[in-house]
């Protein structure tokens, strides 16, 4: 399957606060630990597997030393994962869009791996596999940057525009189609 549409689906996940983290499935009933597999200190959700927790810090001081992603575009007291991406959407360019969304994929199969292959995976190699999958991505398709960001309708796998979050996160997923 085509990397794209799975990070679409992602991202649309992530957009309607549907992404399975642990504390979403404890509020669905599900009994699940709702700790964070990562640092093992705060609750799993959305804002904190991806902005608060100690894991996920280095990657994007990373991203910023690997000249991938301006380190200071995230040093707002962001509250939730929606009003960082609305900003960061606001602020960056086209490529670094790119890189944020390959990056939270990254990210959270870094977590996936800890949960279901009980393997950990470093700040540094969650950002290489990151990269890696731009560059796979790019490569396999011959595409552009705003071919990512505005969708490859001859694309057998291409996913349209899905709608109906009222949060404006939205707008990063509008973003990719």
């Amino acid at each position: 399957m085509d990397t794209m549409p799975k990070i679409q689906i992602f991202l649309w996940q992530v957009c309607h606060k549907a992404l399975p983290t642990r504390s979403l499935l404890h509020h669905r009933g599900i009994q699940v630990e709702t700790t964070c597999p990562l640092c093992k200190g705060g609750e799993e959700t959305l804002d904190h597997l991806f902005l608060g927790c100690p894991y996920v810090i280095p990657i994007w001081r990373l991203a910023d030393t690997h000249a991938w992603l301006p380190w200071a575009t995230f040093r707002g007291n962001f509250q939730d994962i929606q009003q960082c991406l609305d900003v960061l959407r606001s602020r960056l360019n086209k490529l670094h869009i790119q890189h944020i969304s390959f990056l939270l994929w990254s990210i959270w199969k870094a977590k996936n791996a800890v949960v279901f292959k009980h393997a950990t995976i470093g700040p540094l190699r969650c950002l290489i596999q990151a990269k890696k999958a731009v560059a796979e991505w790019r490569i396999r398709n011959c595409l552009s940057v705003d071919s990512f960001l505005e969708g490859n309708s001859s694309s057998p796998h291409h996913i349209p525009n899905i709608h109906g979050s009222s949060d404006g996160l939205h707008l990063l997923l509008d973003g990719l189609n």
